[in-house]
């Protein structure tokens, strides 16, 4: 068992080794197309009902396919259904905040990762960055560690 991660989560720091793997999906493809919480909202639910069906899920991640990220019909069904606890996917709705909030909590445990790599990679190298790019603030952009 890993206790870290359990311990995090008890914690409520975010961690992706519990994630499921389309959450974990998303929230890579959030990343890479450095998407705010509200261009995913207009993605996911265009029309903000707060709620989507299958069908409405469906083309919002027909929306989402690029070269790095696709799903099939099956995987978005599955997916679906497991957030949704039915077992039939008719007059089902899914709960856009409910998803936003495990898909960018997933984003933070990324974003997370990439820190803690970049920084025990090579500590001096995160030492003179915050150093030379933090000035009096003592704060360093994200995209700084890239």
């Amino acid at each position: 068992m890993q206790y870290n991660s359990l311990l995090n989560e008890m914690k409520n720091i975010p961690d992706n080794t519990f994630t499921e793997e389309l959450i974990l999906k998303l929230a890579r493809i959030i990343d890479y197309r450095d998407l705010s919480e509200d261009n995913f909202i207009n993605i996911i639910d265009p029309t903000h009902q707060e709620n989507v069906s299958l069908p409405e899920f469906k083309n919002s991640m027909f929306n989402l396919k690029s070269d790095n990220f696709s799903l099939t019909d099956e995987e978005v069904e599955r997916f679906f259904r497991s957030q949704t606890k039915a077992t039939s996917s008719l007059n089902i709705t899914l709960k856009v905040s409910e998803l936003k909030k495990k898909v960018f909590n997933s984003v933070k445990a990324l974003l997370l990762d990439k820190i803690n790599t970049a920084i025990s990679s090579n500590r001096n190298k995160f030492e003179i960055n915050l150093k030379s790019y933090a000035g009096e603030s003592q704060m360093i952009e994200y995209s700084q560690f890239d």
